[in-house]
């Protein structure tokens, strides 16, 4: 709690106006997962302290509309993905301490699955583009 009240008074937060289009297109449910889209800087540099990677950084990027940034929290609410999008393709798509979905079978299918509904096309090899092999763990999902 203290750092996180540090934090804020040593970085400024703003709002990241994320256009509304972009946040109904991407914002759905992904099985038990949901994404979401982070609306200010705060809470973008929080995300990059929960999955250990540099996410935090990109705020002004966002807000100039550089790119977008895509969450995915578990049904607990943790937060298990971050999706780094740019003119309509996923650029990245990691989990955490910056490895990439193509680690989790399961996610990975989700992920492309979000995608083809959000219609974005996926430019990156965090992503197995790959059929997968019908396990149980898919199925299950």
């Amino acid at each position: 709690w203290l750092i996180e009240v540090l934090d804020n008074q040593t970085h400024e937060d703003y709002e990241l106006h994320v256009p509304d289009d972009f946040i109904k297109r991407v914002e759905m449910r992904m099985g038990l997962n949901k994404s979401f889209v982070p609306k200010t800087a705060h809470e973008l540099r929080c995300a990059g302290k929960k999955l250990r990677n540099c996410v935090g950084s990109y705020a002004k990027s966002v807000l100039a509309r550089e790119k977008d940034i895509v969450l995915v929290s578990d049904k607990t609410g943790d937060l298990i993905i971050c999706i780094e999008v740019c003119n309509n393709e996923i650029k990245q798509a990691k989990l955490f301490s910056n490895a990439g979905v193509e680690k989790d079978i399961v996610l990975n299918e989700q992920v492309k699955s979000w995608a083809k509904k959000a219609e974005l096309k996926i430019a990156t090899f965090d992503v197995n583009m790959e059929e997968p092999e019908k396990t149980e763990q898919l199925i299950a999902v």
